[in-house]
């Protein structure tokens, strides 16, 4: 999960990067298996983005760090604050993980 917020004057740009670099290079990399963004209606993190992943490790793969710092990448990050990064594993142990992990593709 990252979350961040992103100057106004550059939220066009954000967005057309996000949509047509960022999510195609991410769905890309071997282990992940979905990428949102959603915009807050409240709060104090405007944008919030899921990857589901196969595992955690998926994010300290090669692939994923090439897909997260191209060149546009990083000069879209300069237009960004408060930026939050967590990585986190499904709390296992209960019938509905089994559950989301089916009907979201996962093994």
């Amino acid at each position: 999960m990252v979350a961040m917020n992103v100057e106004p004057e550059a939220e066009a740009d954000f967005k057309a990067w996000y949509d047509d670099e960022h999510v195609p290079a991410l769905l890309a990399v071997p282990g992940c298996l979905c990428a949102r963004r959603f915009k807050a209606t409240e709060g104090s993190h405007r944008y919030v983005a899921l990857y589901h992943l196969a595992g955690p490790e998926v994010t300290a793969s090669e692939r994923w760090q090439t897909a997260t710092n191209t060149p546009s990448t990083l000069k879209m990050r300069r237009h960004t604050s408060d930026r939050l990064r967590l990585v986190l594993r499904s709390y296992g142990g209960h019938s509905h993980d089994r559950d989301i992990r089916t009907h979201t593709g996962g093994a």
